[in-house]
């Protein structure tokens, strides 16, 4: 029975631990309420801007590709599947 009243303990310090982490994280918020905010918003133009990058390279990439399949007549596409190696894929655009 002691072992119960020793983790019942260990419960409660955690919870008081933690209800202090968010006392002290909710009043640093409420008196510097804008340097929350630009932090918020900084995070989020990061995280579009690296999202506006990718979406950017994936349709450059798939327009290039496409471009160059149709300019070189092409009917074969070699693709890199893995670190180690590659695969031959045969394409399906017919020359014109």
């Amino acid at each position: 029975m002691a072992h119960v009243w020793a983790i019942l303990r260990i419960g409660v310090e955690r919870l008081e631990r933690l209800s202090f982490y968010l006392r002290n994280a909710i009043n640093s918020l409420l008196r510097r309420a804008a340097a929350a905010i630009f932090a918020v918003f900084t995070v989020a133009v990061g995280v579009g801007a690296i999202a506006g990058l990718q979406l950017t390279a994936d349709v450059l990439e798939s327009t290039l590709t496409a471009n160059v399949r149709t300019l070189l007549r092409s009917d074969l596409a070699v693709t890199k599947t893995s670190e180690t190696g590659s695969s031959f894929e045969r394409s399906l655009t017919r020359s014109r």
